[in-house]
């Protein structure tokens, strides 16, 4: 009889597994259980459990189900993308890093990763219901319940491994020089998360190192598509359309040239050249100077797949949401917990953005973002991947505030009363980025816009308060209400609205965020980043819906 691959993979007997791996003392058990639930899934595609025939093109019925359960049992497993190799080498990383983190990190891994079992361990026991002793598919027990269940349970599980991948990121971050001899070629090659990361920490060394191997960041006008642009609606931003489709293939924002140094948009370009489609950013290529308008273009590649953009202020202010929602409430939490990572690897980055609102959330809209979800034939629509822009304004988190700011009240209602004005009584630090999150956040609870957007004559745009959603203004002047004011007026909204809109979690977050400044989030020169984390990102990570 030959020897299992699971035992030839790691040890004689498997059992030991966690002992001769040298797990983590306080992790090790679980470790030790995620991978004997990667070993199960496995070992019941080798036995030939299940088996890929032969698809009649038929509809979509019960009946279909029935007859074909066995094709579509396997597909689940091959739709579902369980990077199980790749989960391993995070696993194998985190091993050999555990002693150089801290312990809030790996209490953070821990937390994630015990959550990505719990899930494997749902999504297993409704694959064995779905098999008999002799190996067989329950076929009728999967045309009636389990196709809905087997794929409620696998995408809880695609979700859960990307926060773990997440999670291992951060570790990586984080863990600065002391972690850098763990991160291999071989683990590199072969982990897409771990080789993401590693791009992004050597975008911030370079920035840091300031030398002669730092990148220009400085693009030729031939770098730059010549397609036709055209504005994003509700946006600064310009989209560089195809010439041969009707999709854009890259954005373009804008950043004004206040000196003839390139080093600062240099550095911003540089640290945005190392973020990701998985940070819930855009990768950006460089810059090039527009002298006559006195501004610099950032270029934005978009990614491969066609797609619309879209701004959350578009999708906020759409006549469509007058008969209700039509967004899941899944895809909204999304949408949250995107942004919110948005924010995360933006502060890791060393940077402040400084200019977080609807209109600069660029939505990417596909074919494949709204999918239909009851019974009834009505379509319950999927919010696209969600991406942080509007870095115009973001500088490097060690550089001086020019403490210059404007009085466009439908801009300030997104900063912290510390923030507004034209000349703002503080510093801006990442706690005051914090603080906008929050403002956004409960906006997509309410899903109201906070403000409308209309026309003039002249074709300029006109910016009016929304009284559906938040009372700006005062009711018998018609002045905007003081700073601290509207705080209030958002706190208190928060603690009665957001809670039967989408739960408590959801409601404790914004609350968090919005008093922020009140010292939960400790001194922003030090570890806000870890505190975000504990109590915002994985606050949200926890809403299960």
């Amino acid at each position: 009889m030959a020897t299992p691959w699971f035992k030839s993979a790691f040890s004689d007997d498997y059992t030991s597994i966690a002992k001769q791996q040298g797990w983590c003392p306080t992790c090790g058990d679980v470790w030790y259980k995620f991978h004997l639930r990667l070993l199960k899934i496995k070992s019941m595609q080798m036995q030939g459990k299940v088996k890929l025939g032969q698809v009649a093109h038929v509809k979509w019925t019960i009946k279909y189900a029935y007859h074909h359960a066995k094709e579509l049992y396997k597909d689940h497993l091959e739709v579902h993308d369980i990077q199980s190799g790749q989960l391993v080498i995070c696993l194998e990383f985190v091993r050999d890093a555990t002693s150089s983190l801290t312990q809030d990190l790996n209490a953070h891994l821990h937390k994630t990763l015990s959550r990505l079992v719990r899930s494997l361990e749902a999504a297993l026991t409704t694959l064995d219901r779905g098999v008999d002793k002799e190996g067989n598919i329950r076929r009728l027990w999967y045309a009636t319940l389990g196709r809905s269940a087997l794929k409620r349970d696998l995408d809880e599980v695609e979700e859960d491994q990307v926060l773990f991948q997440r999670a291992v990121q951060l570790a990586a971050l984080y863990g600065g020089p002391r972690v850098a001899p763990y991160l291999t070629e071989d683990r590199l090659s072969g982990n897409n998360a771990l080789a993401r990361v590693q791009r992004l920490r050597q975008a911030i060394q370079s920035r840091l190192d300031n030398d002669a191997k730092t990148p220009k960041m400085l693009l030729d006008r031939r770098d730059v598509p010549d397609g036709k642009r055209r504005r994003l609606p509700y946006s600064e931003v310009q989209l560089v359309m195809s010439g041969v489709s009707e999709f854009p293939i890259a954005l373009v924002e804008y950043r004004s040239q206040e000196t003839a140094d390139t080093r600062k948009i240099r550095d911003i370009a540089l640290i945005l050249s190392g973020t990701d489609v998985s940070m819930a950013m855009i990768r950006c290529r460089g810059f090039i100077p527009v002298p006559d308008a006195n501004r610099y273009e950032l270029l934005f590649p978009l990614p491969p797949t066609p797609a619309r953009p879209r701004t959350l202020r578009e999708l906020l202010l759409s006549p469509e949401n007058s008969a209700g929602v039509r967004f899941s409430l899944n895809s909204r939490i999304k949408l949250a917990r995107r942004l919110a990572t948005a924010v995360l690897f933006t502060h890791t980055a060393k940077l402040v953005h400084k200019n977080i609102r609807p209109e600069n959330i660029i939505i990417l809209e596909t074919d494949s973002t709204s999918a239909p979800d009851r019974s009834d034939g009505e379509r319950a629509l999927e919010i696209g991947d969600s991406f942080l822009m509007g870095f115009d304004f973001a500088r490097k988190e060690d550089e001086a505030s020019a403490r210059v700011g404007d009085n466009e009240w439908y801009r300030n209602i997104y900063r912290h009363p510390q923030r507004q004005g034209v000349h703002p009584e503080v510093d801006f630090n990442m706690l005051h980025d914090i603080y906008s999150l929050g403002v956004v956040l409960l906006e997509i609870a309410l899903w109201r816009s906070f403000i409308l957007v209309e026309k003039d004559t002249y074709g300029s745009l006109k910016y009016a308060g929304n009284r559906e959603a938040c009372r700006f203004f005062d009711k018998k002047t018609g002045k905007l209400k003081d700073p601290y004011e509207i705080w209030e007026l958002f706190i208190r909204r928060s603690e009665t609205v957001v809670a039967p809109a989408l739960g408590y979690k959801y409601r404790d977050t914004v609350l968090m965020c919005l008093r922020c400044l009140d010292g939960g989030f400790g001194d922003p020169a030090e570890l806000v980043g870890l505190a975000y984390i504990e109590r915002v990102l994985l606050t949200l990570d926890e809403i299960a819906v």
